[in-house]
């Protein structure tokens, strides 16, 4: 199986966060030190806010589409045209090449997101809010690329770990019915993003209701 795809975009998150890394040691220096406590703070809010972006970036710019960035719902849109019904978990090589992202993607939104977080976010949170984004992508591509592969060994090893399993089960499960009826199930990963989308449509609705009640 060529999982070539899939370790180009791994590859390319890891070496881009370095080479950011680097440089705003380079140029921040006496400013990336901090206590562990603080470290996981804005780690953690990295990988939150990356899986509201991973979200929006899913449900907007894949299936609504971005002016100018059509692409990338066409990109989408084959992947949901080969990985559907008996297809949606395969081995076939060439059915692989269309579930990573392109790998240069990761790299170009690190790098505005970096900018912009040297704006709002005090120069020792930087780093750890943007490791905490760069491993939650790479895992998001990693759940997203087995879910996909059918019969592999990531998840013959998950499977062993009866919590893992259940979570991994709900994951491709969850994931399968998103491919079914592609209207909701955005998030690949915690469904974070789903549940308050969910949120807001519900009070919308009620408010709504309200004020419907309201003007009568």
């Amino acid at each position: 199986m060529n999982t070539w795809p899939l370790y180009k975009v791994l590859m390319a998150s890891f070496w881009s966060y370095i080479l950011i890394a680097l440089i705003h040691a380079r140029f921040f220096y006496n400013d990336i030190f901090c206590t562990a406590f603080f470290f996981a703070g804005y780690y953690i809010l990295g990988a939150i806010y990356t899986n509201l972006f991973e979200y929006f970036w899913h449900r907007v710019a894949m299936h609504i589409g971005i002016p100018r960035l059509g692409v990338i719902k066409l990109s989408h849109l084959d992947h949901h045209r080969i990985f559907h019904g008996k297809d949606f978990r395969s081995r076939y090589g060439p059915y692989l090449e269309h579930i990573s992202g392109v790998w240069y993607s990761f790299p170009i939104l690190l790098s505005l997101h970096y900018l912009v977080a040297l704006l709002i976010l005090d120069h020792s949170a930087v780093l750890p809010f943007l490791m905490g984004s760069t491993n939650h992508y790479q895992m998001y591509e990693t759940i997203h690329w087995y879910t996909h592969v059918d019969n592999n060994n990531f998840d013959k090893v998950i499977f062993h770990v009866p919590i893992l399993r259940s979570i991994r089960k709900w994951e491709i499960k969850n994931h399968g019915e998103h491919h079914e009826k592609p209207d909701g199930r955005f998030n690949v990963t915690y469904p974070l993003g789903d549940w308050i989308a969910a949120l807001v449509k519900w009070i919308i609705s009620k408010y709504k209701r309200m004020m419907g009640l309201r003007s009568r």
